[in-house]
């Protein structure tokens, strides 16, 4: 997630910036139904609107953690991003050109970083990415204790 807009939160529209930009990069049209797929995946990771006061969210991010079975819960909030990222919902993956579209308007331009950052969720590799693999790989970016290769989820870490 990333402050798209420079209003110092993450809201509705920096996910629909986002969209519009994957969609750009991807050479697809931002439908309506692209931008619902965007809007639930901002609700799934911003209830309520807690993207918009950082010390909310925070501690909401804080207190998570102690819930029994986060990283589950987690994995399940992030097959909302999955439906954003899969231009053709009738495969059921990610390509790694699809991934790309869906890192590059975070940041993350190394073509390196991105191969790096795909291959290492790619757990099976089959050159896709299940809702599985995407899923799981995003919480434990977000979440995982201790330093794990999930740190390269958007692109080879070298902190």
């Amino acid at each position: 997630m990333k402050d798209l807009t420079g209003d110092g939160k993450v809201n509705l529209d920096d996910f629909v910036m986002w969209g519009k930009k994957v969609a750009a990069i991807s050479n697809l049209e931002y439908t309506e139904e692209r931008q619902k797929h965007w809007e639930a995946a901002c609700e799934a990771f911003f209830p309520d609107g807690i993207g918009n006061d950082v010390e909310a969210w925070m501690k909401h991010i804080g207190d998570f953690e102690n819930v029994e079975g986060y990283l589950d819960i987690a994995a399940n909030v992030n097959t909302t991003l999955f439906s954003c990222i899969d231009i053709d919902p009738k495969d059921g993956k990610i390509s790694p050109e699809e991934f790309r579209a869906f890192v590059v308007p975070l940041g993350v331009t190394c073509d390196d970083d991105i191969k790096f950052a795909f291959e290492m969720i790619d757990e099976n590799k089959d050159g896709y990415l299940s809702v599985k693999e995407l899923s799981y790989a995003c919480a434990r970016y977000y979440f995982d204790k201790e330093d794990s290769p999930y740190k390269h989820f958007y692109g080879k870490f070298d902190g």
